[in-house]
């Protein structure tokens, strides 16, 4: 009579099964005290990978071309006015070096004795009148009237660094054309190293949206007077400002305005980069000091004379507070890409502090030891 043999399941489905189950039970990460300790460290920081991951790839994927999106409040207009008239002025170059990364310009105070390039437009504007009759009653009505108002200007200073934020400064803690006591005309500012877009400001310290980028992102030389007719990379328009009419003006904007949105990206590539390792920084430590705390938090609540669970040391009450973390951190993942990627770091420092409470009125309470 044959022995029939019985086959026994593999290790790593045994392991597989068992790193599962932590995801759903908090018994398991309880009995994951007694593995081995560089399985709890990988597992915490892969749940840390995991748990900032939305938050860093949206902050990555951040590109300065974007302050061209939705309401620009006359930039895009502005720009495009500006380059027109920067090609008519004979006398003026504006030129970036990709290999020294700066701006040279000559010329500039004889284009523009004021200092500035300004752009004015025709538009209706949105008026509020308030008026109070005899019983102190005040009423609020709203009115399209027709105005003109500079809505965009360009300034460029030959300075960099703290001299050159100095120099934009100035200007935006001044009355603005439009005789506002507090700036809010949308502006360029170019300097010989960086230059700054703040585009419907409130005085020097707000915006709708703002950004100081650098001229490090280029790898060719370009003048900024060449773009009524090409890019910067030197790429023609299929339209350009001497060819354009009412039929095609469209295609030119649309030429014109991706070249400003290219020059932004790249300028503010460094940027992304310096903020998005600053951020990613922040985000690991956070998260790293949170699974040490949560773990020491489950160490202190099983310190009570009458709980048996007391027998548990320091560092086997570390590894389960690793092991629970997977879990949380899966579901900050999805809901950070599926929802808001802005609160990624605080799902995930909600439902992870959810579970350790779980865990410690449960599977941890002495209670519950008895009920088993």
């Amino acid at each position: 009579m044959s022995k029939k043999t019985i086959k026994q399941p593999s290790k790593f489905w045994t392991g597989t099964k068992t790193v599962l189950k932590t995801l759903i039970s908090n018994d398991a990460c309880v009995d994951m005290k007694e593995k081995p300790w560089w399985g709890a460290i990988i597992v915490a920081l892969l749940s840390v990978a995991i748990a900032v991951s939305p938050y860093s790839y949206y902050g990555w994927k951040t590109q300065g071309g974007d302050i061209l999106n939705g309401s620009t409040y006359g930039v895009k207009e502005g720009l495009i006015s500006f380059d027109e008239d920067i090609a008519k002025q004979s006398g003026l170059t504006m030129d970036v070096n990709a290999e020294t990364k700066t701006l040279t310009v000559a010329g500039w105070e004889t284009a523009y004795p004021k200092g500035y390039f300004d752009y004015s437009a025709t538009f209706e504007k949105e008026v509020a009148t308030t008026t109070t009759d005899s019983s102190s009653s005040s009423t609020t009505t709203y009115s399209k009237t027709t105005v003109t108002e500079h809505r965009f200007e360009v300034y460029y200073f030959a300075s960099e660094g703290d001299q050159f934020k100095t120099d934009y400064t100035n200007v935006l803690t001044a009355a603005d054309l439009n005789e506002n006591a507090t700036y809010a005309i949308s502006t360029l500012f170019l300097g010989t190293k960086t230059f700054y877009l703040v585009k419907n400001p409130s005085g020097a310290t707000k915006a709708t949206a703002a950004l100081y980028g650098y001229y490090d992102g280029f790898t060719k030389d370009f003048s900024f007077k060449n773009f009524v007719k090409q890019n910067a990379n030197g790429v023609a328009y299929g339209v350009t400002a001497d060819q354009k009419n009412a039929d095609n003006n469209d295609a030119y904007v649309k030429s014109s305005v991706a070249t400003w949105s290219d020059v932004f990206t790249r300028g503010y590539a460094s940027t992304v980069k310096t903020n998005g390792w600053i951020a990613t920084g922040i985000a690991w430590a956070i998260d790293v000091s949170l699974i040490f705390l949560m773990g020491l938090m489950l160490f202190l609540m099983t310190r009570g004379k009458s709980n048996p669970y007391r027998i548990y040391t320091f560092w086997q009450c570390q590894k389960m507070g690793y092991w629970a973390a997977l879990a949380p951190a899966l579901l900050a993942l999805i809901i950070g890409f599926a929802w808001n990627n802005s609160y990624a770091l605080f799902f995930f420092l909600f439902l992870y502090g959810l579970r350790i409470m779980w865990m410690s009125m449960h599977s941890l309470s002495p209670n519950y030891q008895e009920q088993k």
